[in-house]
């Protein structure tokens, strides 16, 4: 008998699968979905078996023999099997990677449980056909009903139910204002010890765990019954893994999930992604088969518009307009008077600057110098707490300098505000009033006899929005301003995403910019004044949905070396698929990470095109992220 193996290592795209002896005596107790150990390339590493075949063909060379079974019990299931070799194909990996990545590791001491046949040894076609829709809440109450109304049938009729979030800290919160209980759910994320991690794969494998909640990290788990998938907050991109390998998207895995199991899938979300809400849009066979409306949910699509005085208000400042009243401070009248009738009426305040520090760069008007990481390469913050600059990325710090380190001149200015100067000015305004600024770099908080938070992205997951009567952004123009052709869609899902968390609360908005379009549509509450025009200009760029994107990145210790890799691998790519757009390579920000300079090259890629045949063009050095965030 000889068996097909995946070596758990990373290994080149091209190098997959081996095949290995399997030694008479474990002939009768080897299976598919075990671990084994195998010697490969010198060394005793695991690998895990996909394939065994008793009526093999005479090999003319001598097989390696596999060492030994790790755990009598199947690990991994035939669909997990299935979803290593998707993952590996859609986003240009070695199996081996994905399968690494995939397989839990075993603790030293643990328990074998007894498992019964995986539900992806049945054949496909005796299950139920899947659905998919797109639930568009305009309340969080709503969606936290329907999970609870979900979990309450499959614990009925014995199924599984998978909950993916896109951070850590929303499981407890659904689960505690879902009203579900502890001991119906099982927890997943990376932050769980290797034993307890192993413990829940057991009880998912063998179907005792009927309600999975988790992260990215839920969708490799070996599912037996998996009856309905919710992916919460379908719009947040942080449901797509960017950092390390594999750089796999759960929304796309979610649909396979539910295409190979027969599982409903549903996908949550105050703001939909640009793509989910083309897709629902022009109603192609392969997309959503229905649209799901929260009965709160005021959609352009269906609802009549809600009563404006069941809900609290959303005001929009115009900042020129400020200005040429002579108000050139953070604050405008409009947000002052809101500030002090919320205070009177004894309410909360949050005010959303998404800068951190007291000023995001420092220049020396003498001769222009800015102060940059000696690592990085990117402008210092300047911190107000401990008088240091520091940089955000890697965490490297210094004494602020009385003079500059260029032309000793004393003429040293702090630019692009962060929450700490908003914070000062406020202090001058409201001195009687407690305020405090919330960052990376704050500790933890209590907030109850705070009056005034001020916060970047980081606050939103320390305080509870629900408690505030006003919500207010500093500057919602920094949202907008990014060089990220997604940010317009961003910072409409942002504010969203905080309105439907309460509704009773008032919003204020200050910019520059009235007529944008997401200014247009969230004044005016109409979903289509933001969609309609930004498919208009993706299409126009040609940016998703009109096109697909494949980000390659190369990295190197000289700049030079890093940029001519991609160089040269769009010279490959160039000479295969004449049609299509290369943008790059352009240098990374921060330019420097970690010692290495890193380089962007960007493609732009027909929706007929197969990806796989371009992904295999990529030396194996060079990173590759499809479908990448920005």
């Amino acid at each position: 008998m000889i068996a097909q193996v995946l070596p758990l290592i990373r290994l080149p795209k091209s190098l997959g699968v081996f095949t290995y002896r399997v030694p008479l005596d474990l002939t009768k107790k080897i299976c598919i979905g075990q671990l084994v150990t195998i010697n490969f390339r010198e060394k005793n590493i695991y690998g895990l078996i996909i394939g065994l075949d008793k009526k093999h063909q005479k090999i003319k060379f001598q097989l390696k023999p596999i060492n030994k079974i790790i755990a009598p019990n199947v690990l991994v299931t035939l669909n997990q099997i299935k979803l290593i070799d998707f993952i590996a194909k859609t986003y240009g990996l070695s199996p081996g990677l994905v399968a690494k990545s995939l397989v839990p590791e075993i603790p030293r001491k643990h328990k074998n449980i007894k498992t019964f046949p995986p539900e992806a040894d049945q054949p496909l076609a005796e299950k139920q056909k899947n659905s998919q829709s797109l639930f568009w809440y305009q309340d969080e109450k709503d969606v936290l009903n329907l999970i609870k109304e979900k979990c309450a049938a499959v614990l009925n009729n014995k199924k599984q139910m998978l909950i993916l979030v896109p951070e850590i800290n929303l499981i407890d919160k659904i689960i505690k204002e879902s009203g579900l209980k502890e001991n119906q759910i099982i927890k997943i994320h990376s932050r769980l010890k290797k034993t307890e991690y192993f413990k829940d794969w057991q009880k998912i494998l063998t179907g005792q765990a009927k309600i999975i909640i988790g992260t990215k990290i839920a969708v490799l788990l070996p599912f037996n019954n998996l009856q309905i998938i919710i992916v919460f907050n379908e719009h947040d991109w942080n449901h797509k893994q960017s950092d390390i390998n594999p750089r796999y998207d759960v929304r796309v895995i979610a649909k396979w999930l539910a295409k190979n199991y027969g599982s409903e899938l549903i996908l949550a979300t105050p703001a939909p992604a640009v793509e989910t809400y083309f897709k629902n849009k022009i109603k192609i066979q392969e997309h959503f088969s229905s649209v799901i409306l929260a009965q709160a949910r005021i959609s352009w699509i269906f609802c009549e518009r809600r009563d404006p005085r069941l809900h609290g208000e959303v005001f929009i400042v115009d900042l020129n307009q400020e200005r040429l009243a002579g108000n050139y401070s953070f604050i405008s009248d409009k947000l002052l008077d809101k500030i002090k009738e919320k205070l009177e009426a004894k309410q909360k305040i949050f005010l959303f600057h998404n800068r951190t520090g007291f000023a995001k760069f420092i220049i020396c008007h003498d001769c222009q110098y800015v102060f940059q990481c000696p690592k990085c390469e990117t402008t210092l913050n300047y911190e107000t707490k401990n008088k240091r600059l520091t940089c955000n990325y890697c965490g490297y710090e210094e004494d602020m300098p009385p003079l500059c380190p260029k032309c000793a001149g004393a003429d040293i200015k702090f630019k692009s505000a962060g929450v700490q100067k908003i914070k000062s000015e406020l202090v001058k305004l409201l001195p009687e009033t407690n305020i405090i600024a919330m960052e990376k770099t704050s500790k933890d908080i209590d907030v109850n006899n705070i009056n005034i938070v001020i916060g970047t992205k980081f606050a939103l997951n320390k305080i509870n929005l629900k408690n505030f009567g006003l919500i207010a952004f500093i500057n919602f123009d920094q949202l907008l301003n990014i060089t990220d052709f997604r940010a317009s869609e961003k910072a409409y899902q942002l504010f969203y995403e905080l309105k439907c968390q309460n509704q009773t609360a008032n919003f204020l908005i200050q910019t520059n910019t009235q007529e944008n379009n997401v200014i247009k549509s969230i004044a005016q509450d109409n979903p289509a004044l933001f969609y309609e025009p930004e498919l208009k200009i993706r299409a126009e760029l040609n940016y998703p949905p009109a096109c697909q994107l494949i980000k390659l990145t190369s990295q190197n210790k000289t700049a030079k070396n890093a940029e001519n890799e991609l160089k040269k691998t769009a010279q490959k790519i160039k000479e295969k698929f004449q049609k299509i757009e290369i943008l790059g390579p352009v240098a990374n920000t921060p330019y420097k990470v970690r010692g290495l300079y890193k380089y962007h090259l960007l493609l732009k890629i027909d929706l007929k095109l197969n990806m796989e045949q371009i992904l295999t063009i990529v030396p194996d050095n060079i990173i590759i992220d499809v479908n990448p965030e920005k």
